[in-house]
């Protein structure tokens, strides 16, 4: 009997042995913070890639996180009911909101993609909530992962303005834009790592570790500075002042003067960063061709200075437990570190100070963003409940615009909610963030000590990049708006009731109708993700071939893209286009006009509010001779975007093409309606641009052009055909030396005119004209002839 169990106990396969239930127990332990791990590079590595600002970029993003929540949900399993707190509820709507918006989305593939986004948003929060209330201890991993982002974010900053790192837009006007590509949007981001170095900073005991999490804050600090954000410098400060306050309310003196000191110590870094161009040293590297050396020893000189002053008010701390004395020297400190640096810094000082010493409301930058703001309520005003969809701003705004400036973002994250989702998108945007403080508050209530000061880190952090988001479109920017979620995850996890550990259960047992549904939304997103990715693939493929001029392969792959994307107006745009050349060269000319016809079409029915959509719709149907319908398409293009000067010119020419056409098919009252038309375009051309606000002239934002010589030209050729000959003469007379079509045909014109209206010199501007226009007018001289003065003498 002894033998025969001696052979059972080796037959190890077969027992129920520890080491195989520890192993198990390993693996629930070991998946859980591989996937956490695998969440952070999430959050860190989108900032490399132009904060996935793309939507390319985007897609794959996200069927990256779709891959990561799949695996937690069926291998790691779920530690928590889900759709049990508020707030779980609120992000899941907050992301039905945009589906909602599909109804009415005035943009339907730019609205499929905002639900895509949000989307993600919401699979990252649930899955950082899921994994953190599993294993409380993988919070710092994940915040971690905020810090690697902020590291690169700051490398590829300082890498750009040095000149070693040649990342494309990361360094422009002596302004760090990094690989954020938004200098105001990197400089938020990079105070919100900040932030979350600070909170673990001061939660750790261990002086070297305490400072490597300042150096860390450090650096970011650095690149937030340089960035010059007056927003961000702005917001900044209230949020400093909440991470002090929290501890001030709660009489936390010692803790107060230990976060004032944090926050402190890596602006004093930074201000140290100007060491290195002291004592003409910038001079000198210059003309050694040592410039990328000195910006890096900058950075250098910022952490070096930054790990001596961590180190050293470790030291001080210790001279007394008192706490007045320990406020005392905080404060003798600060002070005198202040006086020091700043002796050695005043161009820096200059520099920042003297861009905040000119924030008014009446500076461009800020009184643009009010009125773009202003703008956008227009928007809201007539589509008030659910809005016009993710991307409805980009769509619309050409149409409600005050002056003629061009931004595809509204600037305000909180507004471009209620743009795309309505009033009902914005109240659940605001219980999500209301929710998301209270979540905060009841966190604070039962964390111990070290978590209370971590919390009330990421908590800042969280805070910057929503207040940011007030003033710009941080929230709009893919890898800070992920950032934000994950937070607002760890803070749904963070303020569960705490409970005994429990072994973990086979995820089929923790299953719920919940995650049912998750499951069906989890296969419809990638799904959609997929097409729209392999769409988009097609259409570079397409392209590539059409390049090579290999028409009808590159035709089949654009039908390809369409085909998975219906919504596409890209692919339906270039498929149009291509449709189009190919017209031209191939046999069967019908079907690929009328292929082309159907496509832009259907570009311009998805894309209904774009005017260059309409414009090159407009440009096909004037190559085939249909002026009238150009001439409808442009119309409408202008009342779409009544602030782009070259739209009025496209107008103008197409009115007066299609008013001729009408004069030589006698058909009197068409061509008296499309001329008209065109006569009126110089005053309304006046009237808008009379109507731009002062604070825009002058800006990259410029008004309309008061005198369009295309414009003037038309109108007077306009005049022309009704007779008007003094009102033509007004037009066309400045124009006769102008070089170019427009001076060939204002002299034909103007020999019109003067051989109608009697006058002398006729003969000569005709003869320049016909020498100047040969090409172009030299079949058309008699049509002209014939044209001039029809209206007038038939009426």
């Amino acid at each position: 009997m002894a033998k025969r169990s001696k052979k059972r106990r080796g037959l190890g396969a077969y027992s129920p042995s520890a080491p195989t239930a520890r192993a198990a127990d390993q693996w629930r332990v070991a998946l859980p913070l591989a996937l956490a791990i695998a969440f952070a590079l999430v959050l860190a590595v989108g900032t490399a890639f132009n904060g996935l600002y793309f939507p390319n970029e985007q897609l794959i993003y996200l069927l990256i996180v779709v891959v990561l929540v799949v695996i937690l949900l069926f291998a790691a399993g779920v530690a928590r009911p889900f759709l049990r707190e508020p707030l779980d509820g609120l992000v899941l709507g907050f992301v039905g909101c945009y589906v909602l918006s599909l109804v009415v989305a005035v943009h339907p593939n730019a609205a499929i993609q905002a639900v895509l986004l949000r989307a993600m948003y919401f699979l990252v929060f649930w899955a950082v909530a899921q994994l953190t209330a599993r294993l409380p201890r993988l919070r710092p991993v994940l915040l971690w992962g905020l810090l690697l982002g902020g590291a690169i974010v700051t490398v590829i900053g300082i890498g750009a303005a040095a000149g070693t790192i040649p990342y494309p837009g990361a360094f422009l006007g002596g302004r760090i834009y990094s690989s954020i590509q938004y200098p105001d949007s990197a400089a938020a981001y990079l105070a919100a790592t900040a932030f979350v170095a600070i909170g673990f900073k001061l939660s750790e005991q261990r002086p070297v570790v305490r400072m490597l999490y300042g150096l860390s804050a450090t650096s970011s600090i650095m690149v937030f500075v340089f960035a010059l954000s007056r927003g961000a410098e702005i917001v900044f400060v209230p949020v400093a002042l909440f991470l002090v306050g929290v501890w001030v309310l709660r009489r936390n003196w010692a803790l107060a003067v230990d976060a004032a000191v944090a926050v402190v110590i890596p602006l004093l870094g930074v201000a140290a960063s100007a060491l290195p161009y002291t004592h003409g040293l910038r001079e000198i590297a210059a003309k050694s061709g040592y410039g990328p050396l000195l910006v890096w020893s900058a950075l250098a000189a910022a952490l070096v200075v930054s790990a001596l002053l961590d180190l050293e008010w470790v030291r001080l701390r210790r001279v007394s437990v008192r706490v007045l004395t320990r406020i005392a020297v905080g404060a003798g400190f600060a002070l005198v570190m202040v006086v020091i640096v700043s002796v050695v810094t005043l161009h820096l000082g200059r520099t920042i100070f003297a861009r905040l010493g000119h924030l008014s409301p009446d500076v461009y930058n800020a009184w643009s963003r009010i009125r773009w703001w202003r703008d956008a309520l227009r928007i809201v005003v007539r589509h008030p409940i659910l809005g016009v969809g993710g991307g409805g701003w980009a769509a619309l705004y050409h149409s409600v615009q005050s002056y003629g400036y061009f931004t595809t973002q509204v600037h305000n994250g909180w507004i471009q909610v209620w743009v795309a989702t309505g009033t009902v998108g914005l109240l659940v945007w605001l219980g999500v963030i209301g929710f998301g403080a209270l979540a905060v508050v009841r966190a604070f209530r039962q964390a111990n000590d070290q978590d209370q000061v971590l919390l009330i880190g990421v908590a800042a952090a969280a805070a910057m990049i929503l207040l940011h988001g007030f003033l710009d479109f941080t929230l709009e920017i893919p890898a800070i708006a992920l950032a934000f979620w994950a937070m607002l995850g760890l803070f749904r996890s963070w303020s569960l009731p705490v409970a005994a550990p429990q072994r973990a259960v086979a995820p089929a047992q923790r299953m719920s109708w919940a995650h049912g549904a998750l499951v069906v939304g989890l296969v419809l997103v990638t799904g959609l993700a997929s097409t729209q990715l392999a769409s988009q693939r097609a259409v570079s493929s397409a392209s590539k071939l059409a390049d090579d001029g290999n028409y009808p392969a590159g035709i089949a792959r654009f039908k390809e893209a369409v085909r998975l994307d219906p919504w596409s107006v890209t692919a339906h745009l270039d498929l149009a286009e291509l449709d189009a050349a190919a017209m031209n060269i191939a046999s069967d000319t019908a079907s690929y006009q009328n292929a082309a016809a159907t496509q832009y079409a259907e570009a311009v029915n998805l894309d209904a509010y774009n005017v260059d959509t309409r414009v090159s719709y407009a440009s096909f149907l004037e190559s085939l001779g249909n002026e009238a319908e150009a001439f409808t398409q442009l119309k409408q293009a202008l009342t779409d975007g009544p602030f782009l000067p070259s739209t009025y010119e496209e107008v103008a020419i197409a009115g007066v093409d299609a008013g001729l056409q009408n004069v030589v098919q006698k058909d009197v009252l068409n061509a008296t309606e499309d001329l008209s038309y065109v006569v009126r375009l110089r005053a309304r051309l006046d009237e808008e641009s009379a109507r731009v606000p002062a604070p825009a002239r002058g800006h990259y934002a410029n008004p309309l052009v008061p005198t369009d010589p295309a414009v003037d030209l038309s109108v007077g050729e306009a005049d022309a055909v009704f007779g008007d000959w003094s009102g033509a003469q007004k037009m066309l007379t400045p124009l006769l030396g102008t070089p170019g079509q427009v001076g060939g045909e204002a002299n034909l014109w103007e020999g019109m005119v003067l051989q109608k209206a009697g006058g002398s010199g006729s003969a000569t501007l005709l003869k320049t004209a016909q020498i100047d226009l040969s090409s172009l007018y030299a079949g058309q001289l008699s049509i002209v002839k014939d044209v001039v003065g029809a209206l007038a003498s038939s009426s």
